[in-house]
């Protein structure tokens, strides 16, 4: 029997435009909270797993850049969580892990099943014990396998073992045979490790310990007992809020559930609320207590739920088209195929059926009438010169989908390298298709650091391998700003006021420093255009005035770039320096549970001119230009000094105190706007391959760093090094050393 306090570590290595603001609906809270908890059951199994309702411990677990592979992983119930010891040597040496489910109770144990990632143990013993479990005395091998094949193995006990613990001791890796004849071995890995059997108290929890749901869906929660007894059993459940507030994002959870006699499992559903696609994650936790006397509560007595936001998330940034086919198809569009017999013929039609089009719209038409193999490729492109993007943040286009299932691949060029994107043809009829540039991946190598580099994009190819042979429509590819309009001051205007701090609202040292209201003024060509403006006359000496946006419900903003707005300077007329202006306060309100009690962040604009013919100016502040506040409502724990805007409660405007009379302000169409600015691909590299040295002298290795972006870095970069192997003694001659 092998013992496994001593075995070695596992060592991990890589292995090969309409405002968007929810506001919570009377209808809604009336749902919240009067609606009812539904609950369903579901038949037990003959053979319960005991170790759903345990707790799993492993000798090691995977955590590193590849990801985070725990022990719970293999008890969880989810087919695709898999836990992973990480990686031993790339070598036929001897490499051990272990699992272990405590199932909270001695139980008459049957067998275990287990199912097997790609690393999977050709020699195994399955081990039990009743007590002690640090012990090793304690233990005894239940079962012995010597030429596992993986997959999922079924290991039945040769006669029924009584044990609370239950032990996977791995003894042998398989060996990976993708690069034959050379092996490579790597770890273990289990998707589910199942103890069969059954105990004489059964236990009762939670069937999934993390649960997701769609805001504005239902959860469904399942608790369910290790083993089905002969009457009906109970168990009570309550929520406790999180960053989900009850009443608001979910319905309190206090009840009790019935498991009825021989079935193994009951549900109920929560309802939550959609708070709209800029919401937050929001997370609350539910608690099994209070079992009825013929059961008890193991480990898995706690769920949490995560509600996911849901909703359109409206795009209000302006498009630039870079091909609408008007004048039929563009010169610089080639075709390209395995076969001339499939490649694509260009052509363009009218079709005004897609949404907004003018009655002769014409789109581009692609036709391919071979018949293809599973190895042939086709489709065209439209290679340029290299082009400046970044004013934009995304490529978009039109494409006439025939709901075949099949996928649509595009790719965009930049750099001489090529980023795809792939979307499955899953609906009928005209639809936009959309990537920010953020999102592009290296084609062939998702996993690869490199990113599209929009300031030298050199066009864009569609292949159309994947949809097969048929005609294909698309219209306007085009570059696309990313904008979020918050309010754009057109429709019902929520305001609230400093007793009720929701909405819009003034406020200030004293009573009537500002003035607000939505009112009719013009901005360039927009038509009945409405606006957020008032007045302002503040003292010097101290006093303060201003106005706030409180959002209703917290929105993520951090896959943003900045905010903006349109400011209506108070010059009458053109200053005639560009820094004439007052500087005005705009705060971003982060994190805490509302928008007077949040984390403020400070930065500042010029009131002035936007040009030398308007007053209006968009005003554009990246997040990272705002600093943290002197000022701070919030308690310790909201104040965690770092502008996190996965919380985000709105922004004020702080007017300039000491204008001698009453000044006039307006706003509009307040957006967050963009994508976080990207960092730089570094790639540091040796000036020379190789540098020839005389034994006991010094070798002298020159650096090249070089950016993506092409800029120069901002801070120092520390690059780590070590020796390397040898060359070949034939590559060197026997009076010199390399150095790496």
């Amino acid at each position: 029997m092998p013992a496994l306090g001593q075995r070695s570590a596992a060592r991990s290595h890589r292995r090969r435009r309409s405002p968007l603001r929810a506001l919570l609906s009377a209808g809604v809270v009336s749902a919240l909270i009067g609606g009812a908890l539904v609950v369903g059951q579901t038949a037990s199994a003959a053979e319960p797993d005991l170790a759903r309702t345990g707790t799993t411990t492993a000798s090691a677990s995977q955590n590193d850049k590849d990801g985070n592979f725990p022990a719970s992983n293999a008890t969880d119930g989810n087919p695709a969580t898999r836990w992973a010891s990480g990686n031993g040597p790339d070598s036929d040496t001897t490499f051990t892990a272990s699992l272990t489910s405590d199932l909270g109770q001695v139980g008459t144990l049957t067998g275990v099943s287990i199912s097997w990632e790609a690393a999977y143990a050709v020699a195994y013993d399955v081990q039990v014990a009743q007590a002690n479990p640090d012990d090793e005395a304690s233990w005894s091998t239940a079962a012995s396998e010597t030429a596992g094949v993986g997959g999922t193995e079924q290991v039945t006990f040769a006669t029924p073992t009584d044990a609370r613990y239950v032990r996977l001791a791995m003894l042998k890796r398989a060996a990976a045979t993708w690069d034959a004849p050379t092996l490579h071995y790597y770890g273990y890995s289990v998707f589910s490790f199942e103890v069969h059997g059954t105990v004489a108290v059964p236990t009762a929890g939670f069937d999934q310990t993390a649960v997701s749901v769609g805001a504005g869906a239902d959860a469904s929660v399942a608790v369910s007992l290790n083993s089905a007894a002969a009457t009906d059993q109970t168990v009570h459940v309550t929520s406790a809020d999180g960053t989900a507030v009850a009443g608001t994002d979910y319905t309190a959870v206090d009840q009790t559930v019935t498991i009825p006699a021989g079935q193994t499992s009951a549900s109920f559903t929560v309802p939550t609320v959609s708070h709209g696609a800029l919401a937050p994650q929001r997370t609350f936790t539910l608690k099994l207590a209070d079992p009825s006397a013929g059961i008890t509560v193991g480990s898995r007595d706690s769920a949490v739920v995560s509600i996911h936001p849901t909703g359109t998330l409206p795009n209000n940034g302006a498009t630039t088209v870079i091909q609408n086919f008007e004048g039929g198809v563009p010169a610089d569009y080639s075709t390209w195929a395995s076969a001339d017999s499939l490649k694509p013929v260009l052509t363009t039609t009218i079709d005004d059926t897609i949404v907004g089009a003018p009655a002769d719209n014409h789109v581009l038409v692609a036709t391919v009438t071979g018949t293809p193999t599973a190895s042939d490729w086709f489709g065209f492109t439209n290679d340029t010169s290299p082009k400046d993007w970044s004013a934009s943040d995304g490529f978009s286009f039109w494409f006439l989908g025939t709901g075949t299932g099949k996928t649509l691949e595009y790719e965009l060029k930049s750099g001489g390298q090529i980023f795809d994107q792939n979307v499955v043809d899953d609906s009928t009829g005209w639809r936009q298709l959309t990537v920010l540039f953020d999102d592009l991946r290296l084609k062939g190598n998702h996993s690869d650091p490199a990113r599209f580099v929009p300031s030298a994009s050199a066009g864009f190819a569609v292949t159309l391998t994947g949809l097969g042979s048929g005609t294909y429509s698309f219209d306007d590819f085009a570059t696309f700003e990313r904008a979020t309009t918050l309010e754009d001051f057109q429709g019902t205007v929520p305001i609230g006021s400093s007793t009720n701090p929701v909405g819009f609202f003034t406020w200030g040292s004293a009573d009537n420093l500002a003035t607000m209201d939505v009112t009719d003024q013009a901005r360039g060509d927009v038509p009945d255009n409405k606006v957020l403006s008032g007045t302002y006359q503040i003292p010097s000496g101290g006093a303060y005035a201003g106005f706030s946006d409180n959002l209703s419900s917290s929105q993520d903003w951090s896959s943003y770039r900045g905010v903006r707005f349109w400011w209506y300077a108070s010059q009458a007329s053109n200053p005639a320096s560009p820094t004439a202006g007052d500087d005005i306060k705009v705060e971003i309100k982060d994190g805490g549970p509302d928008g007077e009690h949040s984390e403020l962040w400070a930065a500042t604009f010029k009131d002035n001119w936007g040009s030398s013919s308007s007053r209006w100016k968009l005003v554009e502040l990246p997040f990272s230009a705002f600093a943290l506040g002197a000022y701070q409502p919030g308690d310790s724990a909201t104040k965690n000094g770092t502008l996190d805007l996965t919380s985000a409660w709105g922004f004020a405007i702080t007017f300039a105190p000491g204008k001698p009379t009453s000044t006039g302000w307006a706003v509009d169409d307040a957006q967050i706007y963009g994508t976080p600015a990207q960092a730089a691909n570094l790639t540091v590299s040796s000036s020379k391959d190789v540098y020839i040295v005389n034994p006991g002298e010094t070798a002298s290795v020159g650096l090249t760093l070089t950016t993506s972006n092409g800029d120069a870095l901002t801070s120092p970069v520390t690059v780590k090094y070590s020796p390397a192997a040898a060359p070949p003694p034939s590559a060197l001659t026997s009076k010199t050393s390399p150095v790496r």
